[in-house]
């Protein structure tokens, strides 16, 4: 599963277990289109059966493509939306001993 993604790289969390790999692919498809992305392990961490991915892609790759530059930005955007939505749910969380109607200033998006 994609979790992030920028210029510079990706997080991807799933199973592995080539471990001394240094290298891997990152496909994505969005909207039918199909993208083969190389990418340098930079670090794996271990989460019971599954592991996150720390990806580097080479200098110049998204940059130099339009098409993977709006797929970054796109999917970018909807990557932060998705973080800001987490961050309102901490603020909800009636576990946490508050909740966003008790104090509307410490809401994550203030």
């Amino acid at each position: 599963m994609l979790c992030d993604i920028s210029l510079g790289g990706a997080l991807v969390w799933g199973f592995w277990s080539d471990r001394a790999n240094e290298s891997a692919i990152l496909e994505v498809t969005f909207r039918s289109v199909a993208f083969r992305l190389p990418g340098r392990i930079v670090s794996v961490e271990g989460q019971w059966d599954t592991a996150i991915l720390h990806l580097q892609f080479p200098e110049g790759l998204i940059e130099g493509s339009s098409t993977l530059r709006e797929l970054v930005a796109e999917l970018r955007g909807h990557f932060q939306a998705y973080q800001v939505y987490l961050a309102h749910r901490a603020d909800d969380d009636p576990s946490l001993g508050r909740t966003a109607t008790q104090y509307p200033s410490d809401r994550a998006s203030a």
